[in-house]
């Protein structure tokens, strides 16, 4: 459940208070009294109420719920004196008297985005296929529409097995419950590359939109932001922070390698996840900062021990100091925090870590599939199950037919 009250916004299911984008740091205790303050804002908490709920079965001074009160006063930013949020009701407890708002986030999500399929693009010639950049192009593409808020991208894991050259994009987009699909076809000859992408409304089968791009292949960069901008203009939506023309290299070298990367690892077979590494590897020698290949070996190291493919004391280490690296380069990759939290939670044992980085990863994309599942698999062994399953059911809402790993 979301709980939103001046600039602030409460989600219960996540446990985390934003205040506009920014995560605001609360400890358990503190956090369980302010979401029962708002879940009751339409009347009086009485004290004992409180002291049973956040503290059951242990028996604690009042002076205790006191300092927590008197913490989140502060952290809401109550100066002294002030009661803007809560009131104390002398002698008996207290009530959260700023206005609230309460909604689901599937209702949230209904009322402001809509949801898009980008499938893997087709050879336009059969015998020139190319399955690394087919798959690349749908992978860049969903990265850069997802930087809009007002719009739910289905992950490559989804949509990684249309990949038939006949592919029906309607057929995908109902299967895939969106609004809409892109896809297209992609030819590289040389030095030159060539996309036809096209915009298909899944509920009527109609056009929103086609282009075409013949350009050297050192503008593919230059393409998949033409691509996703037009995209954007014909749903109608605003571009996010930055628009779609972030750049994680410059190097066309190293984002064939990377793409190479990609695509070994999504064939989910040991030996091809460990040629994966190789190219992640090779990418980060012509790049040394290219993040995306830091977090692509994060998620393969990772993967090893998983499917008893790899020792975890050889493996978590390697995938803990490249999520490190590429969070390093850049702090805004949520799948990066998703995959340190994967570390935290499966060899560290560190579960406030883990739920930290989660929650960093759920802030930075809400939209993060693997972020909500891996919170689901986290507060399910915290047995907080209402939560997990709350966690889950998102995850495999925003990532229907994605193969766990």
């Amino acid at each position: 459940m979301l709980y939103s009250f001046e600039n602030f916004t409460l989600d219960t299911s996540r446990r985390i208070l934003l205040r506009g984008e920014e995560a605001v740091p609360l400890t358990p205790r503190i956090f369980d009294t302010l979401v029962y303050l708002v879940e009751h804002h339409d009347r009086m908490v009485t004290k004992e109420e409180l002291l049973r709920t956040i503290w059951p079965n242990v028996f604690v001074e009042e002076n205790n719920l006191t300092q927590s009160v008197s913490a989140l006063r502060r952290v809401l930013g109550e100066s002294k004196g002030e009661k803007r949020f809560i009131v104390t009701v002398a002698g008996h407890g207290y009530r959260f008297v700023t206005p609230v708002r309460a909604s689901t986030a599937t209702e949230q999500v209904t009322q402001t985005a809509t949801t898009i399929a980008v499938l893997p693009f087709r050879p336009l010639v059969e015998k020139d296929r190319d399955e690394a950049l087919e798959l690349g192009m749908a992978d860049a593409l969903i990265m850069q529409l997802s930087n809009s808020p007002q719009i739910v991208v289905r992950p490559l894991t989804s949509v990684r097995r249309f990949t038939s050259l006949d592919q029906d994009a309607q057929k995908a987009g109902r299967e895939l419950g969106v609004d809409s699909v892109l896809d297209g076809s992609i030819q590289r000859a040389v030095d030159r590359i060539r996309v036809n992408a096209r915009l298909t409304n899944a509920a009527d089968g109609k056009t929103l939109w086609t282009g075409t791009f013949d350009e050297k292949f050192t503008d593919v960069f230059g393409v998949q932001d033409a691509i996703s901008e037009r995209v954007a203009n014909a749903l109608k939506l605003s571009l996010g922070k930055g628009g779609f023309t972030k750049r994680f290299t410059e190097s066309t070298g190293a984002y064939e390698l990377y793409l190479q990367g990609r695509y070994h690892w999504n064939r989910l077979i040991p030996s091809e996840v460990q040629r994966s590494t190789e190219f992640y590897e090779q990418a980060i020698k012509l790049d040394p900062n290219y993040a995306l290949a830091y977090a692509g070996l994060a998620v393969a190291n990772i993967s090893f021990p998983i499917s008893a493919d790899g020792l975890p004391r050889d493996c978590f280490p390697r995938a803990k100091a490249a999520a490190l690296k590429a969070l390093s380069i850049d702090e805004s990759l949520a799948d990066a925090h998703a995959y340190l939290a994967f570390v935290h939670f499966w060899f560290d044992w560190d579960w406030d870590s883990a739920e930290t980085e989660l929650k960093r990863a759920l802030v930075l994309n809400p939209n993060s599939a693997e972020a909500h599942r891996g919170f689901g698999i986290l507060v399910s062994q915290l047995r907080r199950f209402e939560e997990a399953i709350a966690e889950s059911f998102r995850g495999q809402e925003l990532a229907p037919f994605a193969c766990p790993r």
